[in-house]
């Protein structure tokens, strides 16, 4: 989580810390993958409520990144527009989130 936070961090300043790179798009798109997981399943698999907390806070935290990214003039361009709409897609499904966090930083997203 923290991790994800920071490297949100670098992103959000102008200009940026970071340059657009493939090890930069790799992680955005774990963070995607984090972010779009369904939650009965991590329900499911992590009965314990301290765990599941953190995998809010986690899939949070990756959420906050990606419209992060999303506003970063470097990731509008053509070349990466096809995980710009997976991003999109994801802000639209987590709307449907039974947890009020996710839901608040979804909206934030399709906001931007």
């Amino acid at each position: 989580v923290g991790t994800v936070m920071a490297l949100n961090f670098c992103l959000a300043l102008r200009p940026p810390l970071m340059k657009m790179t493939q090890e930069l798009v790799n992680i955005l798109q774990e963070a995607l993958q984090i972010a779009e997981a369904d939650e009965t399943v991590w329900v499911g698999k992590f009965m314990n409520p301290k765990v599941n907390m953190t995998v809010t806070k986690l899939r949070t935290a990756c959420i906050e990144l990606l419209c992060t990214t999303m506003a970063w003039t470097d990731f509008k361009t053509s070349s990466h527009s096809d995980l710009r709409a997976k991003i999109i897609s994801m802000f639209f499904k987590s709307l449907t989130c039974k947890t009020p966090e996710i839901v608040t930083v979804a909206k934030e997203g399709l906001r931007q």
